[in-house]
């Protein structure tokens, strides 16, 4: 089977949009998801539940309970306060209004404030 040019030129055109598009949506997704590494889980519970107790378990086992226990935008809200990200950025990276933001906020902090969740940090 032989290709004319032309069709050879149909192929690679297309071949090109595909990986064009699968790159593109391979970019939308950086900065969606949170890696392990970069969860301050210790950081957080220090800063929310202060430092009269202090955490038995590793910071990569914290950041694990952390995801279990949490949705993605609450993790992401958390992570970004204890960083001191601007509001604004966080609202914007995350595609929230001021309202969902706060609801998430307070979400997060009621969740990790809860006794059930402090047996998993502390024991």
């Amino acid at each position: 089977m032989y290709f004319t040019t032309d069709k050879l030129n149909k192929i690679y055109t297309t071949i090109d949009f595909f990986f064009l598009c699968y790159n593109a949506q391979k970019r939308k997704s950086i900065g969606k998801k949170i890696k392990l590494q970069e969860i301050e889980a210790s950081k957080i519970i220090h800063h929310v539940l202060g430092d009269k107790r202090v955490p038995t378990k590793s910071d990569a086992e914290l950041a694990m309970l952390f995801k279990k226990r949490f949705t993605k935008k609450e993790l992401e809200v958390l992570n970004a306060d204890i960083l001191g990200v601007e509001k604004t950025v966080s609202m914007e990276a995350l595609h929230v209004d001021e309202k969902r933001y706060d609801t998430l906020l307070a979400s997060a902090l009621k969740n990790l404030k809860n006794e059930a969740v402090h047996r998993d940090f502390f024991n």
